[in-house]
């Protein structure tokens, strides 16, 4: 019986805060880094020193939400505060995912481009209707 101590209490406790840990490492994110160190070197590394507690603080606190609350934000908010606060937020992460969706095909492609002589809005096209495609399928 696993009393929640040694490797497998470990893994346990980390549960999803691994992927939501990972979740920056997307391909518009990955392509920020890289045109930013490429065009800046190493003069803005400090800023990982100021930014990482942040990072550290919002998985942190988005994690003991869920665990509380056993609900996401949106249904938190729903329950606590007024419709005049949960509907602009919606509206604001909609529109921040749809333009997140955008920069990833957006890397893809871009990346793409670089092996493949195709141009880059034909292979954002096609990336964009495998993924719609691969997500009818997925469980």
């Amino acid at each position: 019986m696993d009393d929640g101590s040694g490797r497998r209490g470990f893994l346990r406790q980390l549960g999803s805060g691994i992927v939501t840990g990972a979740a920056d490492d997307d391909p518009s994110a990955i392509a920020t880094y890289a045109t930013a160190g490429a065009k800046f070197g190493f003069a803005f590394l400090w800023v990982a020193l100021v930014v990482l507690p942040m990072m550290f603080a919002v998985v942190y606190l988005s994690a003991k939400l869920g665990r509380v609350y056993g609900k996401g934000l949106f249904a938190v908010i729903y329950d606590h505060y007024p419709r005049t606060l949960l509907y602009p937020l919606m509206l604001g992460a909609f529109l921040g995912n749809v333009i997140e969706a955008a920069a990833n095909l957006g890397g893809i492609g871009a990346t793409l481009a670089l092996l493949m002589p195709l141009p880059i809005p034909a292979i954002v096209t096609f990336a964009a209707s495998a993924f719609r495609v691969a997500s009818w399928f997925a469980p």
